[in-house]
Order: C-alpha cells, then structure tokens, then sequence
C-alpha cells in the first residue's frame, strides 16, 4: 500500500515540474493528467476489491459462526432427550406408564396396623407395599390398576380380631369376583382366612378389597408384626 502512495506521488510531483517550464505542451499535460488519473483510478479499483474480499471474509466467518451455533443448539436439545430417556428409565420401577412392557406386574401389600373401625362398603387400604412391580397398586386408594391385559391372580388375607365377624369381597371396577368371611365370633381368639381369584382382565381395570356393603363388620381388622392382613396379585404369563 505504502507503494501505492509512493506512485501517486510521484507522478503528481512529476506533473509539477512538467508544468513549471516555460514552455507548457497543453497536449503532453492533459496525457500526463489521463495517466495519473488512470493510475488512480485503477489504485482505487484495487482497494476496492481487496474492501470487496475482506467483507467477503467476513460473511464467511459470520456463517459459520451462525452455523457452529445451530449445530451446537442441536447437540444441546440431543443431551436434554437423553437425560429425560434417563429419567424415564428411573422412573420405570414405580410409574407404569413408563414402566417396560416386558416386565410382569406383581404386588404384595399389608396392614401396618389394625384397620379398628372398617365401615360398611369401605375399601381395605394396603397401606405397607412389600412388591410392587411396575407400580400399579396404589397404597393411598388400595386400589390396584391392571396396566396391561392378561389373566390375573390375586390373594388377600384377613385377620378379625377376638369375637370379630369380618366379611371382604374382591371387586373389579364394581363388580364382586369374590368373597370370604373371617369368623371368630364364638372365639376368644385371632381368625384368619385367606382365599384366591383368578380372572382375565383389560388394561384399565381396577381391583380392590372392601368390606361387606350392606352392614358393618363385628370387631376390627387386626395386623401386627406376628400376623398380617394383606393383598396380593400378580399376572400370569
């Protein structure tokens, strides 16, 4: 650049001395004038196109900028999927909607203490899960939603304290699939009885325990650490 400079100035020193003679040759004036003009001109043309190149330059370097960002925002929303399918996957074991098809749903649940006042018509509520296998029973409702279809087997049990009449039934959505009555009305003495249902079910299907719904059971439901009330299920491949 610095050249450049150099040329331009020495060809307008040039045309002052040519000028400064007597003798001024207008004709040989005006081509020293077109020259330098055309030198310029051309000086001009080449700073020019070197601006032209740098703007180019830059351009490039601002897409790939823009580019590397995108690729980047992508990488980024890839990472945030994986930790959610890593989140599911811990899930798995207690959320049964997420829970893999190819696990068996299983569950056993029991009393931690005696159930003193079991109204007519109230679901028994499991309240201490052992197994819950894909986490289908609910031990705040006692209620037990079939997550896939298949046949199912169930068992509960039932201890009535001393003198106690407890009759349970086992339903399906509303429906009665069974019954039992634990008897100790001419005893002094705990009772236990312990039945099975088996039934095919539809995903959806909800199973439960509740006491007789036309009048209300004679002493409690008893559970502690030496005999437990419980319920069971699990399906059958």
């Amino acid at each position: 650049m610095k050249l450049e400079v150099y040329v331009v100035c020495a060809l307008f020193l040039t045309t002052i001395v040519f000028c400064s003679g007597s003798n001024v040759d207008y004709d040989e004036l005006l081509s020293v004038i077109a020259k330098n003009t055309e030198t310029i001109r051309k000086l001009e043309d080449k700073l020019n196109h070197h601006e032209i190149k740098h703007v180019e330059q830059i351009s490039i370097l601002e897409n790939t900028i823009k580019s590397q960002g995108e690729t980047l925002n992508s990488q980024w929303n890839q990472l945030e999927d994986i930790r959610n399918k890593c989140r599911q996957f811990k899930r798995a074991d207690v959320d049964p909607s997420t829970s893999s098809n190819s696990s068996d749903p299983a569950f056993y649940a029991y009393l931690e203490a005696p159930e003193t006042n079991p109204k007519s018509n109230m679901v028994v509520k499991f309240d201490t899960p052992i197994t819950n296998i894909g986490g289908a029973y609910n031990i705040e409702k006692g209620l037990f939603t079939v997550p896939r279809k298949g046949v199912y087997v169930f068992s509960w049990t039932i201890v009535s304290s001393d003198r106690g009449v407890i009759f349970t039934q086992i339903v399906v959505n509303s429906e009665p699939i069974g019954s039992m009555i634990t008897h100790a009305e001419q005893s002094y003495d705990f009772h236990t009885t312990t039945t099975v249902a088996v039934k095919e079910l539809n995903q959806g299907d909800v199973v439960f325990i509740r006491t007789n719904p036309h009048s209300r059971a004679l002493g409690y439901i008893n559970s502690g650490v030496h005999f437990r009330s419980s319920f069971s299920g699990w399906s059958l491949k």
